[in-house]
């Protein structure tokens, strides 16, 4: 697929975010015409090395999906309670459906104040 570019980041998986190190899978020319515009800048060796080691790290990569899986569990039993129907996702995102309900201002509404509550 010639005009597709996956892009992935160290930054929450991997706790990097300050090192802002992350890769792109593209085709090769896309690439190359990215790499001509590109700062000068590149990613310095200390964040290169950080983003190498965190991929051996399985320990703290498991333990940042459990907490993922638990917060978004939290949002899901919440919002549901509120009587927002949602749809399963498999990443931190989740997405509801409002025919049945007002706008997204009137969610988030519900959802603040709840917050307030405890």
């Amino acid at each position: 697929m010639k005009n597709i570019i996956l892009l992935r980041t160290f930054s929450k998986l991997y706790g990097l975010a300050s090192f802002r190190i992350g890769y792109g899978i593209g085709d090769k020319e896309i690439i190359e015409r990215i790499n001509r515009v590109r700062s000068p800048i590149n990613v310095n060796f200390s964040a290169q090395k950080a983003a190498e080691v965190s991929l051996d790290d399985e320990a703290f990569k498991n333990s940042v999906l459990n907490n993922n899986r638990k917060g978004l569990n939290l949002y899901y039993t919440e919002l549901e309670k509120l009587g927002f129907p949602l749809y399963p996702v498999q990443r931190q995102f989740f997405t509801h459906s409002n025919r049945e309900k007002a706008s997204r201002q009137h969610v988030f509404a519900k959802w603040n104040y709840c917050q307030k509550c405890r």
